[in-house]
């Protein structure tokens, strides 16, 4: 096993873990792990994190690939002041997750809040807003280069001043799909 930690600033750091389990009984066969973690300190009590996991097995079960990569966890915070005119703001706390279900198949959600002074959000408002929303989207890979994707994103107002900001309703619900060729 290895351990590797860089502290690449005060609020950003890199660790990464590799690790080797070799078969006692074969020579030939053989486990690997490689754990990568960037964390950036967002401020006293907030962090971000991406985390890349990388699995390869030379002698996986049947139906199973040799590697397995794995992409997890994150957290953001936005803030913004003085945007469209003195004395505005606006910020947005998020989390996400993404989970390779198959080979072919990707499920990412994501969680949000938002807050700002008004006509940050909704252009002409002048009342406070607060926002609440949830997406998810599936990716599935059809072909080397194409991927589908369908998301479903639910926005709801929570508070402020502004108490049905979608016109003239709490909630806004979208669906999309999508097919993406990569170059």
């Amino acid at each position: 096993a290895n351990n590797l930690f860089w502290q690449i600033n005060q609020q950003t750091s890199f660790e990464q873990t590799a690790e080797a389990f070799p078969s006692l009984e074969d020579s030939d066969d053989f486990y690997g792990k490689v754990d990568n973690k960037a964390k950036v300190k967002l401020s006293d009590a907030m962090y971000a994190q991406v985390q890349y996991v990388f699995d390869y097995d030379n002698t996986p079960a049947d139906g199973k690939e040799r590697d397995d990569h794995t992409l997890t966890l994150g957290v953001g915070y936005d803030y913004q002041a003085n945007g469209i005119a003195d004395s505005s703001y606006a910020n947005a706390v998020s989390g996400y997750i993404s989970y390779q279900l198959t080979e072919k198949l990707k499920l990412n959600n994501r969680v949000e809040y938002a807050t700002s002074s008004g006509g940050v959000f909704l252009p002409g408002n002048s009342n406070d807003e607060k926002v609440f929303a949830l997406t998810s989207t599936f990716d599935y890979a059809l072909f080397a280069n194409v991927v589908t994707r369908a998301e479903a994103r639910w926005d709801r107002a929570v508070g402020g001043s502004v108490a049905r900001p979608f016109d003239n309703q709490k909630n806004d619900i979208s669906l999309t799909l999508n097919v993406i060729y990569k170059f």
